[in-house]
């Protein structure tokens, strides 16, 4: 009988239940707030910076060299001592999710507001951020 890697299969339920929960929830916020592409794009750009600093910060205060382990599903997202399987969780979450009202608001509404596009745009930074890490550090990433 084969193994079933546990962490995957709540990665796995994690992200599978943020879409679901996603599909439910209103597509417009309660709270209008007037955010144009130029900041959908500007998010994607710099929230990854203020992760790319945080985790220096984290290295220096360590004092040790930022070593980033390959990111697979199959890893504890819970194991602070590397925190990029927490935010490669986290961005898959926010991904799924912002992919899903995206389409309900494509289907729903005949458009995309850029408000519903924001946490697409913040999770594709996050996830290249960690591609960067990886390579930096001379790690590969498995999804």
């Amino acid at each position: 009988m084969k193994k079933v890697a546990v962490w995957r299969v709540f990665r796995v339920g994690v992200v599978v239940f943020s879409g679901l929960s996603a599909a439910f929830s209103p597509v417009q916020p309660y709270i209008q707030v007037d955010i144009s592409w130029v900041g959908v794009v500007l998010s994607a750009m710099l929230i990854p910076l203020l992760f790319l600093f945080a985790a220096l910060l984290m290295s220096v205060f360590r004092g040790n060299k930022l070593d980033v382990q390959k990111l697979e599903w199959s890893r504890n997202p819970f194991d602070f001592s590397h925190p990029e399987h927490f935010w490669h969780l986290g961005a898959f979450v926010m991904l799924v999710s912002g992919v899903v009202l995206l389409a309900r608001s494509l289907f729903q509404h005949g458009q995309v507001f850029p408000g519903t596009a924001m946490p697409v745009a913040f999770s594709l930074g996050l996830l290249v951020l960690l591609h960067v890490l990886a390579a930096a550090s001379g790690r590969t990433v498995r999804e």
